[in-house]
């Protein structure tokens, strides 16, 4: 799902959305759960756009569980999504992202990041999720939005927060 264009643009919409319910002074809680599969015989971790997005999917779930504060993982994914094929992975570390390389290396490329992946597609396939971004809101209203504005919108359907009256960017990114 990492390297889903879709799943990108969905995500960097959420700047906005994020950004609107802290200025405003409503709590959101919001996580992210990779779309994937194990394979039964060998266990490798398989995913729709191929092994690359694997390695990238084990790095945000890295990312998400060691930096979950003020959502701080996604100062990662952000800085991916400029341009999620590339390699240089290490670039979006350090600095102003504040997410230290040895953490996610060690997870990623060891046990904790294969369980905390396969723990996610397990949630995604349990969810009844396999479209890249679907977002579920309070744990059971599905829906696909790619722009801040729509999230917004689909998420204030359902819950009473500070904010749902604020106007977001609508275009895709």
């Amino acid at each position: 799902m990492s390297q889903c264009p879709y799943g990108v643009k969905g995500l960097n919409a959420m700047k906005d959305v994020l950004d609107n319910f802290k200025k405003s002074g409503s709590k959101l809680d919001f996580s992210i759960q990779f779309i994937g599969d194990v394979d039964a015989a060998t266990g490798a971790l398989k995913s729709m756009h191929g092994p690359g997005e694997v390695e990238e999917d084990l790095r945000e779930v890295c990312a998400i569980a060691h930096y979950p504060k003020d959502f701080k993982f996604m100062n990662y994914i952000w800085c991916r999504n400029k341009d999620i094929k590339s390699s240089a992975w290490e670039s979006c570390t350090g600095g102003a992202t504040g997410i230290e390389t040895k953490v996610i290396k060690d997870c990623s490329l060891g046990d904790e990041g294969k369980r905390l992946l396969t723990a996610s597609f397990a949630y995604s396939k349990a969810s009844g999720i396999g479209a890249s971004p679907t977002w579920l809101t309070n744990g059971k209203f599905k829906f696909s939005g790619l722009d801040a504005q729509l999230i917004k919108t689909e998420v204030c359907a359902h819950n009473s927060l500070s904010g749902c009256g604020n106007t977001l960017p609508g275009s895709v990114r």
